[in-house]
């Protein structure tokens, strides 16, 4: 059973119901009776002035087809409104300082900062991309409950995408495929690789003092396989494009430092350096969106401090050829 509800002036609104879960769908329609700015409008009709506001941050209202970005758009007769779910747009920066790259009523996608850790630790407990995520969603829902689930984890260390579920059933259709997602990062290593792309593949263990080492197969040992591919190289500095088989701690830098070619800026794993970060970046993540099995992906660009310190670390990097073939 469909139940649809009419509001007859200023606007008609109409909308599909789940009965059985009793949530509104992803999309509203509004048509317009008479003339108004578009909040004041929205506003009389939903009695939440703040979740229209809210609605507008995440690009869900339209007008006529297209997407509405001012609360004082002029509204008149005949105008048909939508509000549907969040747009695939990047969002510049939260209040809590987060960079929320995608955002839907499943997850939720960041673009981490170096030196912010995933989750907390004994010693630290806010400055944590799970706490200033959760206290995003909290602010901006009417759910007491609203929280997020943790997917994955970035070293704190490093930079870049992280994604986040926003429901139990979203977290178990991100987890249960994440052997297949695609997972791409961006590393600025010391020296220039002899071959412009390769494998490494060992078996990881780690130390009771949490240091991460290849060697021989064991039952503590962890199969780890790391894809890279040069993109440009200078005197002493290179760029790899990184993609990972396995998601195992601290498995890019142990298998670039194996190959002679640690990460520029790690200390724990290469040689001390003068750089002002470790240079490894999440670039992209590529899934199916857990709710609507649709393949999502997302980008994250080199920040600016490791693209500086690549190309101009040592000398401007060139592109690097590849070898002729014989």
């Amino acid at each position: 059973m469909i139940a649809a509800r009419h509001f007859i002036t200023p606007f008609k609104l109409q909308y599909r119901r789940n009965t059985a879960t009793g949530r509104t769908p992803s999309m509203q329609t509004i048509t317009i009776t008479r003339d108004g700015p578009l909040l004041e409008t929205l506003a009389e009709v939903t009695k939440n002035r703040t979740q229209v506001k809210q609605w507008l941050k995440l690009r869900r209202i339209l007008v006529n087809g297209e997407t509405a970005q001012r609360h004082d758009q002029p509204l008149k007769p005949g105008d048909v409104v939508s509000i549907g779910p969040v747009q695939h747009t990047p969002v510049s920066v939260s209040p809590r300082g987060l960079r929320i790259v995608f955002e839907d009523d499943a997850i939720l996608v960041i673009d981490k900062p170096a030196g912010l850790l995933t989750i907390a630790t004994d010693s630290e407990r806010a400055q944590t991309a799970y706490y200033k995520a959760t206290e995003h969603v909290k602010q901006n829902s009417h759910d007491p409950g609203a929280r997020v689930f943790i997917v994955h984890r970035l070293d704190r260390e490093t930079s870049g995408l992280l994604v986040f579920a926003k429901t139990e059933n979203a977290k178990q259709a991100l987890q249960d495929q994440w052997n297949e997602v695609e997972k791409r990062y961006l590393a600025v290593v010391q020296g220039r690789l002899d071959q412009p792309s390769g494998t490494i593949e060992s078996h990881l263990t780690e130390t009771k003092a949490f240091q991460v080492f290849s060697g021989r197969q064991t039952q503590y040992s962890k199969h780890a396989v790391t894809h890279y591919t040069v993109l440009e190289s200078g005197d002493g500095i290179s760029l790899l494009e990184i993609r990972t088989a396995t998601g195992r701690k601290h498995q890019i830098r142990v298998h670039l430092a194996d190959l002679g070619h640690p990460i520029v800026g790690d200390d724990r794993y290469g040689k001390k350096s003068t750089a002002s970060r470790l240079g490894l970046h999440a670039s992209l993540l590529r899934f199916l969106h857990p709710t609507t099995g649709k393949t999502v992906e997302f980008k994250s660009p080199l920040p600016g401090p490791l693209g500086v310190e690549f190309k101009y670390g040592k000398t401007k990097p060139c592109k690097v050829k590849p070898e002729p073939k014989r």
